[in-house]
């Protein structure tokens, strides 16, 4: 035992006041078979705070199950998102044709290109049509049922009622618009 922890030692004894033999003989009397073991002598290497590799490795295996059972159903619900969010981006697109054509005072029509995927808003002028708006539709979502060239008059009323069928993955949602612009979603 070195002088260091000799006074350690004689100092945590005069705190406690209790004698030192009867602490080492309580000691000895309790459990000697552990006063020398290995589990009970410290190492002197100091244990580094962090993860092992081991740690590493079985995070690693749990967040691979975790994802291996996930993408499953994340696929899934791709299908009636895509679905979803399509119908009503073609739903808003309807109405802000419909509000063009009111502040514009001009005729506007929509047009859809199924091969580009890609929809038009178009602006009635003396010399013709001039495209305003140019979108393309999410990648995966295709557009059906769009029969003749909707139009929306300076007074914001459409040429027609129209059904539009939006696919995705799938998944099926129809908008359906009104003379008078009115846009659903089912």
């Amino acid at each position: 035992m070195t002088l260091r922890h000799r006074l350690v030692a004689h100092r945590r004894r005069r705190a406690t006041k209790t004698p030192p033999d009867a602490l080492g003989a309580a000691l000895r009397m309790a459990a000697p078979a552990l006063l020398h073991s290995p589990t009970m002598v410290r190492s002197k290497r100091k244990r580094c705070a962090g993860f092992s590799f081991m740690d590493l490795l079985i995070a690693t295996a749990l967040i691979a199950i975790l994802y291996t059972t996930a993408i499953p159903r994340f696929a899934a619900m791709r299908g009636p998102y895509a679905a979803r969010s399509a119908a009503t981006q073609i739903a808003s697109v309807f109405q802000a044709a419909r509000m063009r054509a009111i502040a514009t005072n001009s005729n506007i029509r929509l047009t859809y290109d199924s091969t580009a995927n890609l929809y038009t808003m178009d602006r009635q002028t003396a010399g013709g049509w001039v495209t305003d708006v140019a979108n393309t539709l999410p990648y995966g979502v295709g557009l059906s049922g769009v029969s003749g060239t909707p139009t929306f008059s300076r007074t914001g009323i459409l040429n027609g009622t129209y059904t539009i069928n939006v696919a995705a993955y799938g998944s099926t949602r129809t908008v359906t618009v009104n003379v008078l612009g009115k846009t659903t979603i089912s």
